[in-house]
């Protein structure tokens, strides 16, 4: 019924039921290991480690700037009814991330070399990926889906493998496809910012409302599979197959 003090270098951890019904902040020499659940009326400010390699976060979460959070085994991991603030840097190295009724606000930086996604697992959920948000998946080959809406005001880099856009996302930011890249898109994507295709491929399934000129660049490939709604107009060069 009232906030633990840390002093000097700490862990905490969360292997079962953990409610924090008042405020409680952990500060930068405090490890905070999550494999059970987090939740309460109250709210958790971390300043530190975040290890989360299963469970839940059902209470008001924010890591900080100074905060490095770290998504390992490949137990998949729960944002239920709250919003996880990330405002530091995130290490999605393992685990798929499940919502209900929840959001994830990325304010600083997520790295994924991994193939895992983000699902829809009730409820009204959204992945922000805020204006100083950067979002960046490399190394792995395969797909990072989305199937949660997404709204990207920041940065979305495809540096490997597919991007896949399943639900409903709306772009006013960046988002940078590199060589041998797919962006996919099988739900309702509204552009009203910049997408870059760089020796990759657009690949529409769905609806596809583009309100701004893509820059396609290099070798591309542009499939139109479902409808695409051109409220611009757009070239694409003598490099790029449009099928």
């Amino acid at each position: 019924n009232n906030t633990i003090s840390f002093t000097g270098t700490c862990v905490f951890e969360m292997g079962g039921t953990t409610n924090f019904n008042v405020a409680q902040t952990t500060g930068s020499t405090v490890t905070d290991n999550l494999a059970g659940t987090m939740g309460g009326s109250g709210s958790l400010t971390i300043n530190g480690p975040f290890n989360w390699t299963s469970g839940t976060v059902a209470v008001t979460l924010t890591a900080t700037s100074t905060s490095v959070t770290t998504l390992s085994t490949g137990s998949t991991k729960t944002i239920n009814g709250h919003t996880f603030t990330q405002q530091g840097m995130m290490d999605w190295s393992a685990g798929q991330i499940n919502y209900t009724n929840g959001t994830l606000s990325n304010e600083g930086t997520i790295s994924t070399a991994a193939d895992y996604n983000m699902v829809n697992a009730g409820g009204t959920n959204l992945f922000d990926n805020t204006g100083t948000g950067v979002f960046t998946k490399s190394g792995a080959a395969g797909t990072t889906a989305f199937s949660i809406p997404v709204s990207n005001a920041g940065t979305v880099n495809g540096n490997s493998g597919t991007l896949g856009f399943n639900s409903t996302t709306t772009n006013t930011g960046t988002i940078t496809m590199a060589n041998g890249t797919t962006l996919q898109n099988g739900g309702t994507f509204t552009d009203n910012g910049v997408i870059n295709i760089n020796s990759a491929t657009l690949d529409n399934n769905s609806t596809f409302h583009v309100n701004n000129t893509i820059s396609f660049t290099g070798t591309c490939v542009f499939e139109m599979g479902g409808t695409t709604n051109f409220n611009v107009s757009q070239t694409t060069g003598s490099t790029v197959t449009d099928n």
